[in-house]
């Protein structure tokens, strides 16, 4: 039977729409309670939370993350020297059944993630390779349990008044494949997939502590492309859920989570489409212009399948297309199940994102996003850089980067050093 608990209610300025949210409960502040599992809470009202399914084993639930209807999590068992890795499980939203996708083997140290996070355009499961947090950009299997390395992150800025680097805590996607990063020293960053690269949006106004110390985590509303954020501080000894703008990393308190229990992970449902509406366009791919040109041809194949249980598409009234974030182009009747071709010239050299929306009387159908650098690129850094001594003098070699930063166009010949 599901557990209910309870405390008065507090009232928040701006409360966001009522939605069910899935999240992990991993405990509770004075430890005297080690109640642990998956709960349900209201986004508009998180005083109250029902326990949906328990995991009070005694272990620690590191990471949890929820793809078609199923919510995975991780689990450790910490110890004085770490931790060991316990195993990846899986539970179906729809019929209750648990599984155990792979046992870690209760290897010391062993494999290991936290801050999962979906990338609908990829189905790629993207986290953070440490316990906390991390440096470094992992995938994770869902059905192999298998953590693959990816790279580091770079561009994070060091905290000069404690001489210290940062690293992020909570990493969350949007629908549209934009990935948002919560930093140890209190940032917002925006995060490249590609390259790991993390560009500043800005400090957070809410960093009471000067750190983010603690287990957090982020997600998106995908219906409102609005960034929620678990957090707790000992100076305000519980912990809320705050709204974060994107843009400016200004956040505000939605509420404060019932008898001081420490939330993880979580997944705010959203409307890909309604059913009659197109499903998303197939086969979305990028090309930029040859060496280095200020322009790109998008090229897909329009959807014939509506969103809805894949029936037969009867009308296709319009695509839009999205260059970051700003309309561009309105295709009006562009033909169902037709292979399309798009030129746009770009300003200047830059990322750019796309996205592609197909709409008929049912509405928006889903969409599909892709990114790429698109004009000269950013060179990277010289590899091998050796120096050695040469009579009086000394003698330095490397080897010149062939490409730009996000894989860029490179034009060697203009390299200069």
């Amino acid at each position: 039977a599901a557990l209910m608990c309870a405390t008065s209610a507090v009232a928040f300025a701006d409360a966001p729409e009522s939605k069910t949210v899935w999240s992990l409960l991993t405990g509770q502040l004075d430890n005297q309670s080690p109640e642990t599992g998956i709960v349900n809470y209201d986004l508009a009202s998180p005083e109250t939370y029902t326990m949906v399914h328990s995991i009070s084993n005694g272990n620690s639930l590191g990471a949890g993350v929820m793809v078609d209807g199923v919510f995975y999590w991780f689990e450790y068992l910490q110890q004085i020297y770490g931790y060991d890795s316990i195993g990846l499980y899986a539970y179906d939203t729809e019929d209750g059944a648990v599984r155990l996708v792979n046992s870690y083997g209760n290897q010391k140290n062993g494999i290991c993630f936290s801050s999962p996070t979906y990338d609908y355009q990829t189905k790629t499961v993207y986290a953070l390779a440490e316990p906390m947090g991390g440096g470094n950009l992992v995938s994770v299997d869902l059905t192999t349990g298998n953590v693959t390395n990816l790279m580091p992150f770079t561009g994070l800025l060091r905290n000069e008044e404690y001489n210290s680097d940062d690293y992020l805590k909570a990493i969350a996607m949007n629908y549209d494949g934009d990935m948002y990063g919560v930093s140890y020293w209190g940032r917002l960053y925006k995060v490249n997939t590609v390259s790991g690269e993390c560009t500043l949006v800005g400090d957070l106004d809410f960093n009471p502590e000067k750190a983010i110390m603690y287990s957090t985590s982020l997600a998106f509303d995908n219906d409102t492309n609005e960034l929620y954020w678990h957090v707790y501080t000992w100076v305000n000894l519980y912990e809320e859920i705050r709204k974060i703008n994107i843009n400016d990393a200004t956040t505000e308190q939605v509420g404060i989570f019932a008898d001081d229990r420490l939330m993880g992970d979580f997944y705010i449902p959203f409307t890909v489409a309604e059913a009659g509406a197109p499903a998303k366009v197939a086969g979305l791919t990028m090309t930029p212009d040859a060496e280095g040109a200020l322009g790109v041809t998008l090229s897909w194949t329009n959807p014939s399948k509506t969103y809805g249980r894949g029936g037969t598409l009867e009308s296709l009234t319009k695509i839009e297309i999205y260059r970051n974030n700003e309309l561009v182009e309105t295709l009006d009747n562009p033909g169902i199940g037709k292979e399309m071709t798009w030129h746009d010239d770009v300003p200047a050299s830059d990322l750019y994102s796309y996205r592609i929306v197909p709409y008929n009387e049912g509405g928006k159908g889903d969409r599909s996003a892709v990114t790429m650098f698109v004009g000269q690129g950013i060179p990277m850094p010289v590899t091998d850089l050796t120096l050695s001594p040469e009579g009086s003098g000394a003698k330095l070699t490397w080897t010149a980067p062939d490409h730009g930063k996000f894989d860029a166009y490179l034009d060697l010949s203009s390299l200069v050093y």
